[in-house]
């Protein structure tokens, strides 16, 4: 049976992301046909990965402040995060915070990959799914 999700956004893709957690858009600010939350920002923003590594003392709490809000997923646009880092000082990753980062995205399971973007899932205990009611409503996470 067809579905909305069919013939648009990430289609197919999306099906193969583990179900239930929030998504974490990284270098992705488009979410036609997620029919559940997801966390980003815009290409105007600084990416979370970026404020959450910023925030967090080491990569433990990184991966403790993934779990608390929810992300079961993540989907990654190489490009156009490589191109967000590339703008200004301000929006590149420091070293520190890419020993941050580095140890959690090593642990990401991919389960698609459809350039420029690829699907991972979070390790760890599955997520609740979403009642129906909550789906499609997304929440952009602007940097403090």
């Amino acid at each position: 049976m067809a579905t909305a999700l069919d013939g648009r956004g990430y289609g197919a893709d999306f099906k193969k992301l583990p179900p239930g957690g929030r998504i974490l858009l990284v270098g992705e600010d488009r979410n036609l046909g997620m029919d559940r939350p997801w966390s980003g920002g815009s290409e105007y923003n600084v990416q979370l990965v970026k404020t959450w590594a910023k925030e967090s003392p080491d990569s433990r709490r990184f991966a403790i402040r993934t779990r608390q809000a929810g992300i079961g997923a993540v989907v990654f646009n190489v490009p156009r995060f490589n191109d967000s880092l590339g703008r200004a000082p301000a929006f590149a990753l420091t070293a520190r915070e890419l020993a941050i980062v580095n140890p959690w995205w090593k642990r990401l399971r991919e389960v698609y990959k459809t350039p420029p973007r690829i699907g991972y899932a979070l390790p760890g205990p599955e997520r609740a799914p979403y009642r129906s009611e909550a789906h499609g409503t997304g929440r952009v996470e602007r940097a403090r």
